[in-house]
């Protein structure tokens, strides 16, 4: 990432130019890998508003999907909300991969056929990250590799159920897909 020395206090300022060099300069949809029904002509990116400290400037996202013109991201519906804020996420994850990452319900606004598609993305990129996910979503857990769940069967008392996936895919004689 590009920096240079801040005057003031000695430290590492980032430049204007880390936020455009940090995605490639190329539309996060691309950036990101996401598998996206027209990904081509799906358009996001992200500018900084002014100064050049990434870290004290505001961001405009900008959004195109597929045959749609968007002047406001309030106009989008709920769901393609939720996937360009995933494509974002995605895109940076690709550019500075994280050990391990916690998603609260982040596909929660998604269709089910995204919710597949993000569930497979996601299990792309657990060679370098760590995830685990807090969900609702089927599609999601189907792909999971460990499920975790919390019951309480007597008032008070919280019971945690695991359920390893390819622990019950050998005894069932189930292919590891």
């Amino acid at each position: 990432m590009s920096s240079v020395p801040c005057p003031e206090c000695g430290g590492r300022r980032l430049k204007r130019e880390a936020l455009a060099v940090t995605l490639g300069g190329k539309n996060i949809a691309e950036v990101s890998e996401m598998p996206v029904r027209d990904a081509h002509a799906f358009f996001a990116q992200l500018k900084l508003t002014e100064g050049e400290d990434v870290l004290e400037s505001g961001i405009e996202i900008y959004v195109q999907p597929p045959g749609k013109i968007i002047k406001n991201l309030a106009a989008l519906s709920g769901g393609e909300q939720a996937f360009v804020a995933i494509a974002i996420y995605f895109a940076i994850l690709k550019v500075r991969p994280a050990p391990f990452c916690l998603l609260d319900e982040i596909e929660a606004a998604l269709d089910d056929v995204n919710v597949n598609k993000f569930a497979e993305y996601l299990q792309r990129l657990n060679q370098q990250t760590q995830f685990i996910a807090i969900t609702h979503r089927r599609g999601t857990m189907e792909h999971a590799d460990v499920l975790y769940g919390v019951t309480m069967q007597e008032e008070g008392v919280s019971k945690i159920l695991t359920l390893e996936v390819s622990e019950i895919e050998n005894k069932l004689g189930m292919k590891n897909i």
